[in-house]
């Protein structure tokens, strides 16, 4: 059974997805075809504790690319250049996206890819 919760992130849809005894938080990312999987939270807290869920992620593996915890908690590696800002994480992001991670500062991939900055 899924449940709909309102999470006010631009880049971010939340729902709410009980199964059983649990009750597991889904991310999809608004831009991309990802998803992820975070423990139960509140729905204004903007950390994300991200979970591996096997269950659901055989479910939604044929529809999104489910990233693991392992993906989403490795730390991010840019430098920057005078304006010029080099991700050495795995990307395809734009000039314009990276000038954002040099004034936002994620600590995370996650934080990047489930961001709420605008």
């Amino acid at each position: 059974m899924f449940t709909f919760i309102e999470i006010y992130l631009e880049e971010v849809l939340g729902i709410v997805i009980k199964v059983r005894n649990k009750s597991v938080h889904a991310l999809l990312n608004s831009q991309y075809p990802f998803i992820a999987f975070t423990s139960s939270r509140q729905g204004d807290e903007h950390h994300f504790p991200f979970i591996d869920d096997v269950e659901l992620s055989n479910i939604f593996n044929p529809y999104y690319e489910v990233l693991s915890f392992e993906q989403l908690n490795k730390p991010v590696r840019y430098h920057q250049q005078g304006t010029n800002i080099t991700l050495e994480n795995e990307n395809t992001l734009h000039q314009a996206d990276l000038k954002q991670l040099a004034f936002w500062k994620p600590k995370t991939v996650g934080e990047i890819v489930f961001n709420y900055w605008d």
